[in-house]
């Protein structure tokens, strides 16, 4: 297919294999640009359009006049009309991967900006780069120089259209201009505000920011020339003066010292990442509310790089835009000054050193020693506008000296009211002027699954070891390595360049192993470091000895939890005390969380403490070990009647937060005390399960099946634990798809819970064993799940007997027993109603909503699909709520709206693949493509499209997608007309449904068969295919299958020359709006019987339709159906 290129912005250009091309005339051009923004979703009415262009001429000119514009445009850019869409009602434009045209461009990055999830979207790296590819693409304003005086709608349309892109490219640059500032890079900054004044050259703010922009750059004389433009432009355009916040500025540019004085130290190496903490902190001291900012974190955190980022930010800065308002000016004309208290250990000798950096001279107390130091510092600052760094304070607030050196700190602030204090320090200063900003570790993808390379720690891992290895490169396997290396170090960023330093020797992937074993790796022999940075263990060591033995103990034995703990575990678990907590806080050792209430500890923190825990005493790791498993599976055991009632959400939640410190204490039991998984064992697989954790509740499950055997247990408990085990070790193995080992846990667990446990444990184990018979052997799964239902009732147990008539019930939808369905989900919903279990709710709802849409009740099955929706969502099941979106697009579809089913399709797949489910992906894939197939009618990329969807499938011999498959081929190639390969596929998933027992489908497939075949044969296939499936489609009244059959039928009456019959019938079908609202239906049918009618005269049309629309299609449906042929 050729390719094409349009742009619109700056007027029209074209062109066609990257030759320019010519367009005869404007109207021409103007039918190009409205169908371009207008017809690729909606195909437009050709009288809109001749209406639109030619508003003077009659109608049928006008449309000639567009049949002839339409004519000269096909023979310009689409002379194998592959792009322009038209037929005697509609036009529309094919958009494909070989078009291109800028405003869509523009669009779609912009739109990108919009969607994306942001935290900070100001801040988004991402999303700047589309903003600034689309400001690149804007040459000028839309359609520039094309008029039509005499199409008034059109220029209506026109001018909206222009304003509209001009609106977003002006919002576009002044959040790139502010970006750029922000991040200081002022080259761009100053271009983004000089395009704003190009295009708005009235906008006083902008030329405010431009002066600004030039000042920090060194132009004070360009900005002056700027303030000066701003004066006679404003006096010209609008006959007003610069505001007094302008005009200040102006007088601060005139005055201002543009270099301020500094001795901040260079930059050994490059400074990455951090934009987010430079710009909150920046802003904190532009506001001037807060003169006292410490910057805290742990030993390897970057409190000094940061410092030092922060502090060049300011070198000629206005940090008070606002307060320019009052003249209240806010440079650091004095300069910005970097204070290293490395060495410095007692208040005495910080005034000194303060004044060193200074470069302040201190009277000798020889001379005239009428004032102290202290009184010599405060008045050599009073007038100062200066930032004073004070880096690593923590040195002086050991119990002696704190409060004297925070003393000097708070006279500085009384006494010089233009002097700010940035301080980097291990803990808090404990003023009551100070501003914390909590420092944590680089950002890093925090699961697998984040594939992304745009993270922080993963740039500064490389940077640092290509200094090492200047010809590093990374494959994605290389890539995956590093970011486990960021997971393990948390995005600490010393830890991090330790790390890189061993490239040379040793692959990610062998750091990242080594790191699991030890902190050992994270060292370096670099004499140029200081000895507290050239280890972790170093760093972590300093901070270590300023604890007393009490925080020293406490902090040791809080290394037991996994995943931050809470004050009330902590204080069960290690008897610690508020106190005692507060003043780690404080040393930075501990972060607390206070939108969970949670403490938190940094993994390399804890993992020195766990070295530490096991120095102080022999016995100690033991103890505590066995206390915090002890609190744990208690707090586990207690979720399981909430995991099955009322407040299962807040139960999940708990879990989640608490997931590492459960799965820390099983390991424990399991290898400790196995007896204590009993009442543990339901709630944390129901956990996993819930969750869609299935292999690592799989993973559990073996561990304390294995530490059983290895423990040799024999005792009757013992064999009731390997029971449950099994259970939901088979549960999990279903669901993972390993059907031998699921079959042998499923019959172990059956064994031993006939002799050892009761009858509710015997009615779960059934009911997994009958979920997996279900896939091949659907009698036997039936009968299983009957005798669920019967021990479970014997017991009283609602919950499993909700859980068995649920699988009861869907086992009858699939075998097309719609009403015994109906009457085992309607029970199982009234139990789990009763119980308020959430889940099991959510779930039957969805059971329930697509065996309304088999029956064809929409109304319905949307309200409980959305109903099961909200539920799932509630509980944040994200797999659930891929399902139940799933379901969502299916009922739509079915019920014809296809553009809100896509929307749905589109969610769930999102949804599926950001889990990991690529199967699960593929098959809403299928949908997808159904309902583009029934939009469009575009036959040919649908069956392309599916073809890869069949190949993915029959590649991982998936039998149920492979089925799924054959049906979508089997509509697109009868669309495409291609009856024989349509034939092929419809046979092939005809078999492959029947196999797998899955009638409904089976039928939809035999429908397409004999749809698929031609001429004489298309009656004795039809009367086959009745004679297969009409009692099946009589008794279930199914939705598709049956609008299927009757479709057939109408071509079945055509066939016969029964042209009456074929319009009564198609009539019916077309108060459908899955019929009435799909191409493929018009193209199947519909085509055929307007073909067939034109020889019909008037009456006996308009008497077939009146019968049509009266009579009613299921009734129809029923008397064809049971007469056993068309």
């Amino acid at each position: 297919m050729p390719t094409l290129h349009i742009a619109l912005f700056g007027g029209v250009q074209v062109q066609l294999n990257d030759q320019p091309v010519t367009l005869a005339y404007d109207k021409v051009r103007a039918l190009l640009a409205f169908l371009l923004i207008e017809a690729p979703n909606y195909p437009q009415r050709r009288e809109t359009l001749a209406g639109l262009l030619w508003p003077e001429q009659l109608e049928k000119e006008a449309r000639h006049s567009l049949s002839q514009a339409l004519l000269k445009l096909r023979q310009a850019i689409d002379p194998n009309n592959d792009v322009i869409v038209a037929d005697r009602h509609t036009v529309g434009w094919q958009a494909t991967d070989q078009i291109e045209w800028d405003t869509a461009v523009f669009t779609t990055h912009l739109h990108q900006c919009q969607t994306h999830s942001h935290i900070q979207p100001d801040l988004c790296e991402s999303c700047m780069a589309h903003r600034e590819t689309a400001v690149s693409l804007y040459k000028g304003p839309f359609l520039v120089g094309l008029s039509l005086p005499d199409a008034p709608q059109f220029e209506q349309w026109l001018t909206q259209q222009r304003e509209q892109y001009h609106r977003q490219l002006m919002d576009t640059l002044t959040t790139l201009t502010t970006y750029h500032e922000q991040r200081a890079e002022l080259t761009q900054a100053i271009q983004y505000a000089q395009q704003q004044l190009a295009l708005e050259p009235w906008r006083e703010e902008v030329y405010y920011q431009l002066m600004r922009l030039l000042l920090y750059q060194g132009q004070r004389s360009s900005a002056i020339a700027q303030y000066l433009t701003c004066v006679q432009t404003l006096a010209d355009e609008l006959g007003i003066e610069p505001s007094p916040k302008t005009m200040n500025l102006f007088k601060l540019i005139q005055t201002a010292n543009a270099h301020p004085p500094h001795n901040l130290p260079a930059d050994a190496t490059p400074f990455v990442g951090r934009q987010t903490e430079i710009v909150q902190i920046t802003s904190w001291l532009a506001g001037q509310h807060r003169r006292l900012i410490t910057i805290v974190g742990p030993g390897g955190m970057g409190k000094t790089r940061l410092a030092q980022a922060v502090a060049q930010r300011q070198l000629g800065r206005p940090i008070d835009h606002e307060a320019l308002n009052t003249a209240t000016y806010a440079f650091f004309t004095h300069g910005v000054y970097w204070v290293s208290l490395v060495g410095v250990e007692t208040a005495v000798t910080l005034i000194p050193t303060i004044a060193e950096a200074l470069g302040f001279q201190l009277e000798n107390a020889t001379d005239t020693p009428i004032r102290s130091a202290r009184q010599q510092l405060l008045d050599y600052l009073r007038q100062k506008r200066i930032l004073i760094v004070l880096d690593n304070f923590e040195q002086l607030l050991t119990t002696e000296e704190a409060r004297e050196a925070t003393a000097v700190l708070n006279a500085i602030l009384q006494s010089a009211p233009n002097v700010q204090l940035l301080v980097t320090s291990r803990e808090r200063l404990q003023l009551p002027q100070e501003q914390v900003y909590q420092l944590r570790g680089l950002d890093y993808p925090e699961t697998e699954a984040d594939t992304a390379t745009v993270y922080t720690a993963l740039a500064l891992f490389t940077h640092t070891a290509q200094r090492i290895q200047p010809d590093l490169r990374l494959d994605h396997e290389g890539q995956t390595a590093v970011a486990h290396v960021c997971r393990l170090l948390q995005g600490m960023p010393l830890a991090l360049e330790l790390a890189a330093t061993s490239i040379n020797i040793l692959s990610p992937h062998e750091i990242a192993a080594e790191l699991q074993q030890s902190l050992a790796l994270l060292a370096t022999s670099n004499r140029h470091i200081h000895p507290r940075h050239r280890s972790m263990q170093a760093a972590f060591d300093t901070s270590w000895q300023r604890l007393s033995p009490q925080e020293q103990r406490l902090f040791a034995k809080l290394s037991v939890f996994r995943g931050g703990f809470t004050r009330q575990s902590a204080q069960i678990v290690a008897e610690a005390t508020m106190p005692q907590l507060a003043s780690l806080v404080n040393k930075t050792l501990l972060r607390f969380d206070p939108t969970q209430r949670r403490y938190l500890i940094h993994e390399l923190l804890r993992q020195f403490a766990a070295g530490k825990l096991v120095q102080i005493a022999d016995d100690l790791q033991t103890i505590i070990q066995a206390e915090h498993a002890a609190y744990f599976l208690a707090l586990l055991a207690k979720q399981e009647t909430a995991l099955k009632g009322v407040s299962q959400t807040m139960a999940l939640k708990r879990l989640d937060v608490e997931f590492e410190n459960g799965r820390s204490a099983w390991r424990w039991a399991c290898k400790h005390q196995p007896k204590m998984l009993a009442p543990v064992i339901h709630p944390l697989c129901l956990f996993y399960d819930r969750r869609g954790r299935h292999q690592e509740g799989a993973d559990a499950c073996r561990l304390a099946l294995d530490s059983l055997e290895t423990q040799q247990l024999e005792s009757p408990e013992a064999q009731q634990i390997k029971g449950r085990l099994y259970a939901w070790y088979g549960r999990f193995l279903a669901v993972l798809n390993q059907r031998e080992s699921c079959q042998h846990a499923l019959e172990q667990s059956i064994t031993l819970i006939e002799q050892f446990a009761g009858k509710s444990d015997l009615a779960f184990a059934l009911l997994q064993q009958s979920r997996f018979y279900w896939r091949f052997d659907k009698e036997k799964a039936q009968q299983l799940a009957h005798q669920s239902l019967l021990l479970a009732q014997k017991e009283y147990d609602q919950w499993s007997i909700s859980n068995s008539l649920n699988l009861l019930g869907r086992m009858a939808r699939a075998t097309g027993q719609f009403a015994v369905a109906n009457d085992h989900l309607v029970e199982s919903l009234t139990i789990r109603q009763s119980i308020k279990d959430q889940n099991g709710i959510a779930h039957t709802l969805s059971h329930l909503s697509l065996l309304m849409m088999d029956w064809g009740n929409f109304e319905q099955a949307l309200n409980y699909a959305q109903q099961s929706l909200t539920l799932f969502q509630e509980m944040n099941d994200e797999l659930n709520i891929a399902n139940a979106t799933n379901s969502l697009g299916l009922i739509q579809g079915f019920a014809g709206q296809y553009e809100d089913s896509k929307g749905y399709f589109a969610q769930s797949k999102s949804i599926f693949e950001s889990l990991g489910m690529s199967l699960a992906a593929t098959m809403t894939q299928e949908w997808l493509n159904f309902d583009s197939m029934m939009i469009d009618g575009n036959y040919e990329t649908i069956i392309v499209e599916q073809t890869a969807v069949y190949e993915t499938f029959h590649h991982v011999r998936a039998r149920r997608g492979l089925a799924y498959a054959c049906l979508g081929l089997g509509f697109g190639y009868i669309g495409a007309k291609q009856y024989q390969k349509a034939a092929q596929f419809a046979t092939k998933g005809m078999q492959l449904f029947s196999r797998l027992e899955q009638t409904k489908e089976a039928a939809e497939c035999s429908g397409l068969l004999a749809i698929a075949t031609e001429n004489d044969q298309l009656v004795e296939e039809a009367n086959r295919h009745f004679g297969k499936y009409a009692n099946f489609l009589v008794k279930t009244r199914t939705f598709f299958p049956t609008v299927i059959t009757m479709a057939l039928t109408v071509l079945v009456y055509l066939q016969r020359n029964e042209v009456e019959s074929a319009l009564e019938l198609y009539i019916q079908l077309m108060r459908l709006p899955f019929v009435a609202n799909g191409c493929w239906f018009a193209d199947v049918i519909g085509n055929p019987v307007e073909a067939a009618t034109q020889g019909l005269s008037s009456e006996i049309l308009l008497g077939a339709q009146a019968r049509g629309r009266q009579l009613d299609l299921w009734q129809t449906a029923v008397a064809l159906l049971q007469a056993g042929h068309p």
